[in-house]
């Protein structure tokens, strides 16, 4: 019996909804928020508020994504455990390959993880001979510093057999404690620094947009004398500036004071950042540490760059074809005929092919792609180590959400900004 009719409802609705927590977000939207690479925090919440007119919060989605996770790839403990049947199992399909798995006992007798080397066979036999991106080896550490810096140089110069001599070229971005390992491990070997990464500190205190175009003259030259020169304006232009750029040594950022050893004239290390922007490397980084391992293990980066540019007018150059350098440094840097050499090479009716440095010939090309990386087998099928399982490490949690977005350089343009032109339009 009804006593009491209100037929009149001034309320708004309710879209909150206890039942609609992170758990259930987890198992509703798993494919969505763990393998949805473009599925942001905003298309969650508004395809929950299609589908359910629910509204939940953002610290919801965030925890049913870390929920995803477990439910595809498993919890992190399992994660850890896996390690080294898949150790056992690389080392079966891939013989010779090098996996090291470091780690440290807790005062409960457990065996922790510390860090992981991994060195494909193939990659040891091969060094890729065409100024191109080339994996040798990769490793997961606690934090990058000179103990983490060591740990891996030093693994990479036993496989390799890299004793220290000249003949040995880095170039690297000048991270923490970098330097300092490769002066411990290789201390007379050639070490270059990407001068992108130096302007970017250099711009830190000098801004001139001057100083920066002779900057990178000073660092593209191939004499020292035209070296010299763009040094000079510098130092009309700003005293200190000229400073700071000499208190680097000049054998490591300029062309004209490099060896002509490693027949590379790159002053840059944009190839490394190729792999920092690829998409499937990316996604294997915010995974545990088993798939992550076997996410970039799978995945073959073979990544070139080449240019090709006309002949203009240039200063003239001494070419000695029997000793194969000219005066312009160019051959001797890369390997590569330069524009002098080709022109004395066709005056004497040869074929300039046939003077490039022994790294591009074929059969040095073939013996670089001439090892094959195998797969492994399915998890089922791996033989049992009967070793411990391994436990994840005590993880530090920095404050915040875990940033996944790569940190752009000063004065990089963020994506949102990039002006496009439009260069041809049609009509039907």
């Amino acid at each position: 019996m009804i006593k009491t009719l209100n037929d009149k409802h001034t309320c708004p609705r309710i879209n909150k909804n206890r039942h609609a927590n992170s758990g259930w977000l987890s198992r509703r939207y798993t494919k969505e928020l763990r393998h949805g690479g473009n599925f942001k925090m905003s298309d969650v919440l508004g395809q929950v508020r299609k589908d359910f007119v629910v509204q939940p919060s953002k610290t919801q989605v965030y925890r049913a994504k870390l929920m995803a996770g477990e439910l595809i790839e498993g919890s992190l403990s399992s994660q850890y455990s896996k390690l080294w049947y898949y150790a056992k199992e690389l080392n079966k399909t891939n013989p010779e390959s090098t996996l090291v798995i470091d780690t440290e006992l807790v005062p409960d007798d457990t065996t922790k993880f510390k860090r992981i080397y991994i060195c494909f066979n193939a990659y040891k036999q091969g060094i890729d001979a065409d100024n191109g991106y080339y994996p040798i080896a990769y490793v997961v550490v606690e934090k990058e510093w000179h103990e983490s810096w060591s740990w891996f140089l030093q693994l990479l110069k036993e496989d390799l057999n890299l004793e220290d001599y000249l003949g040995i070229t880095f170039m690297t971005d000048r991270q923490k404690g970098l330097v300092e390992s490769i002066c411990d491990i290789w201390p007379i070997c050639e070490h270059r620094f990407c001068v992108r990464h130096m302007y970017a500190n250099f711009k830190k205190k000098f801004k001139d947009d001057i100083i920066k175009g002779k900057l990178w003259k000073a660092a593209r030259s191939t004499k020292v004398e035209d070296f010299q020169t763009y040094m000079a304006k510098i130092k009309e232009l700003n005293e200190n500036a000229w400073k700071w750029l000499n208190e680097i040594s000049l054998s490591q950022w300029s062309n004209s004071f490099f060896s002509v050893h490693s027949k590379c004239d790159m002053t840059l290390n944009n190839l490394r950042e190729i792999v920092n922007g690829d998409r499937e490397v990316l996604e294997a980084r915010s995974s545990p540490i088993y798939s992550l391992s076997i996410g970039l293990g799978s995945k073959e980066i073979w990544e070139f760059c080449g240019s090709l540019g006309s002949i203009n007018q240039t200063p003239i150059a001494i070419v000695n074809l029997k000793g194969k350098n000219c005066t312009c440094r160019k051959w001797n840097l890369t390997g590569i005929p330069c524009q002098h050499a080709i022109a004395a090479i066709y005056s004497e009716y040869e074929d300039p092919m046939k003077y490039a440095d022994i790294y591009y010939h074929k059969e040095s090309q073939m013996k670089c792609y001439g090892d094959v990386m195998y797969g492994i087998n399915m998890e089922k099928y791996w033989t049992k180590t009967g070793r411990p399982p391994l436990v994840a490490p005590r993880v530090v949690k920095q404050p915040g959400h875990p940033k996944t977005l790569r940190i752009r350089e000063i004065g990089e343009i963020p994506p949102s900004q990039r002006k496009f032109k439009l260069v041809h339009k049609s009509y039907t």
